[in-house]
């Protein structure tokens, strides 16, 4: 019965693609596999000493 309903109401059906679209973005996108990766890789390298560590925010 909704599924029906969902596909009669247009701007409800982009509205749910749009807001799908900016969560998959957010949540799988390019800027977050460079930030995983960066930190990921950063974790490594501090830990075997390559590069210094660096302090934790508000560890000042």
């Amino acid at each position: 019965r909704r599924a029906a309903g969902l596909l009669l109401d247009d701007p409800r059906r982009r509205e749910m693609g749009r807001r799908a679209r900016a969560w998959a973005t957010q949540r799988f996108g390019a800027e977050r596999l460079v930030a995983d990766i960066t930190g990921i890789y950063g974790s490594i390298a501090e830990e075997r000493g390559w590069w210094p560590i660096r302090q934790k925010e508000g560890a000042r």
